[in-house]
C-alpha cells in the first residue's frame, strides 16, 4: 500500500498546488520516497504503468516490457503482515535477491523469447523459484503453492508479501483482476 499512498501524494499535491507536473515526474518522485523509507522497491512504477510487465533494468529508471498475459483473473490470499523494511534492511538477504534476480530475469527472457502469449502458469515457477532459493518464501505459502499446483492451478508468492495469488480460486481468496489502467488522479 505504501507505493499507492506515496504516489497518491505526489498527485494530490500536484493538483493542489497547482504544481503543472507531468505524471512520469510524480512516479519518480512517489518512488524516491518509498525507496527511502524502504517500504517498497518497485511498486510504484507496477501502480503507474498498470498491467503485466517484467523490469530488466532497476525500477528507477521506470522502463518497463508489457508481458502478454491472456488471464488476468486471480485469485488472492494474505496469510498476514510481512514488513518489507525488515527485509530491505538485510544486507545479507538483498544480496541473496540480487542474485536470485538475475538468475530468474534470465529465465523470463528465455520464455519471452520462446512464446508470445503468456499465462500466469508460465510465470509462476520462476517466480516459485525465486522465492524459494531467497528464502522469503514461508512454509505455510509453500503448502498452499503444492495444494493448488495439485488441483491443477498455478500460485505463486506475493512479492514482498505473506500473500499468495493463483490462477484458480481457493478457500479465503478474493477474486481480482489485473487492470491495465495506469494510476491517475480521480
Amino acid at each position: 500500500m505504501s507505493g499507492a499512498s506515496a504516489l497518491a501524494c505526489a498527485y494530490a499535491t500536484n493538483e493542489l498546488l497547482h504544481l503543472k507536473k507531468p505524471p512520469l515526474v510524480l512516479a519518480k518522485v512517489a518512488h524516491r520516497a518509498e525507496v527511502a523509507s524502504k517500504t517498497g522497491l518497485g511498486d510504484v512504477v507496477n501502480q503507474y504503468y498498470g498491467g503485466f510487465f517484467v523490469k530488466f533494468v532497476t525500477s528507477a529508471r521506470f522502463i518497463v516490457r508489457k508481458l502478454p498475459i491472456t488471464d488476468t483473473t486471480l485469485y488472492c490470499m494474505s496469510h498476514g503482515k510481512l514488513l518489507t523494511s525488515s527485509i530491505l534492511s538485510d544486507t545479507t538477504m538483498i544480496k541473496k535477491i540480487n542474485s536470485e534476480a538475475r538468475l530468474a530475469l534470465t529465465e523470463m527472457k528465455a520464455l519471452l523469447e520462446k512464446k508470445n502469449i503468456l499465462s500466469f502458469g508460465d510465470i509462476a515457477p520462476i517466480a516459485n523459484r525465486f522465492t524459494k532459493k531467497t528464502g522469503l518464501l514461508t512454509d505455510k505459502l509453500a503448502s498452499d503453492i503444492q495444494a493448488l499446483e495439485k488441483k491443477g492451478g498455478h500460485a505463486a508468492m506475493i512479492l514482498l508479501g505473506n500473500a499468495l495469488a493463483s490462477d484458480i480460486p481457493f478457500d479465503g481468496a478474493i477474486k481480482l483482476r489485473i487492470g491495465t489502467r495506469k494510476a491517475t488522479l480521480l
